[in-house]
């Protein structure tokens, strides 16, 4: 699992009905996609409009991470980052919050 999260990236914002061939192609583009996981909602299973890309190798997160200012999907520009970091993104937000209550 830790070698499989050292080369994933973290992607949004994506439209409800992207589809993951959608994605695979337009990732394959920047990388060769070992699999890409749409993120959904616990409860309704809807698509949350991001994504978890796994590539390759670390190199090819690195490549894409360099292109993270100039990458358009549909006319929205991607928020990309390392899986890793974006995890601990979420996991700081919900100890802030559950801090304040």
């Amino acid at each position: 699992d830790a070698e499989v999260e050292e080369r994933s990236i973290y992607a949004s914002p994506f439209s409800m009905t992207t589809t993951i061939d959608d994605l695979s192609e337009y990732f394959s583009r920047h990388a060769k996609v070992l699999s890409i996981r749409l993120r959904r909602h616990v409860l309704s299973k809807d698509f949350k409009g991001s994504v978890f890309v796994e590539l390759s190798n670390l190199e090819s997160c690195t490549y894409l991470l360099s292109k993270a200012n100039t990458l358009e999907y549909e006319g929205a520009k991607l928020q990309v980052m390392m899986k890793k970091e974006y995890i601990e993104s979420k996991r700081k937000k919900r100890v802030e919050v559950g801090s304040s209550g």
